[in-house]
């Protein structure tokens, strides 16, 4: 439990007396209290390009290599950061290592990067036009994932089946889309006209920072053992690979849904 009010955990005599200086005090103790909650519990997200806390933001580049420079804004550093991730996700650092890993504990079953036509979870959203243009969802979404959204009768008008979309988070239970990547890291979301009708459904394709690897490759049933899945874990755990960041691997069934194995976090 952390001391805040701060108020209540200094000595009785100031408590119960409290004059100007002593609240302005245990107020600024609260605050930096309350920064430091944040930070900590914050820790699970610095990996996470648009919601990792402002003061790492800096290192999480170095991390990357994505050049960042002080004059930089904190939006163009965490765009920078996006675009290196991105570009170390699909150079070498696969092909040439992760893969050649995967292939021989599996045998050679021909492990690949997900799909981007392979989903990774759906469920029903709702909107509100007359209030604003958010999406309420129950999953934790991340600025900048890839969805496509579908319907039983007919979308919110302007979005469309079939097309992709990028997210921009609002809080844990809200999102707003945008018509691009770039849109959604510098907040341009689309304006919703109507609520549609129907039931509605977003489906998720990618996820910034988390690398989706398929282990085997046009075989959509669950095909390692436990020691094969629990030996890739073990291979790839400490490895200094900073374009992966989080790994979910498994395989993609019938339905062209990925289904995890174990992941690496």
């Amino acid at each position: 439990m952390l001391p805040i009010p701060a108020i209540n955990y200094i000595p009785r005599m100031f408590k119960d007396y409290p004059d100007d200086a002593i609240v302005a005090l245990t107020d600024k103790m609260d605050t930096h209290i309350e920064e430091w909650r944040d930070e900590i519990t914050a820790m699970p997200r610095l990996y996470l390009p648009d919601m990792c806390p402002e003061p790492y933001i800096e290192e999480l580049g170095y991390m990357v290599g994505a050049n960042i420079y002080e004059q930089d804004t904190e939006r163009e550093k965490r765009i920078k950061i996006v675009n290196a991730i991105d570009t170390h996700r699909l150079r070498g650092t696969w092909e040439d290592h992760a893969k050649i890993i995967i292939d021989e504990i599996t045998g050679g079953l021909d492990s690949r990067l997900k799909a981007d036509s392979a989903s990774i979870s759906a469920e029903v959203f709702t909107t509100n036009f007359a209030v604003n243009s958010e999406l309420t969802v129950a999953r934790v979404y991340t600025t900048g994932e890839r969805v496509q959204v579908s319907t039983t009768n007919t979308l919110p008008a302007p979005l469309a089946a079939v097309t992709d979309y990028w997210v921009i988070y609002v809080t844990a239970t809200t999102i707003k889309l945008a018509l691009t990547k770039a849109d959604a890291h510098n907040g341009v979301e689309i304006t919703l006209l109507s609520d549609g009708v129907g039931v509605h459904t977003i489906t998720l394709y990618s996820t910034p920072a988390v690398t989706y690897i398929d282990c085997h490759f046009g075989i959509n049933v669950p095909t390692l053992t436990a020691a094969q899945i629990a030996s890739i874990k073990a291979q790839l755990i400490y490895d200094v690979v900073p374009c992966y960041f989080y790994i979910y691997y498994g395989y993609i069934d019938g339905s062209s849904v990925f289904q995890l194995y174990d992941s690496i976090v």
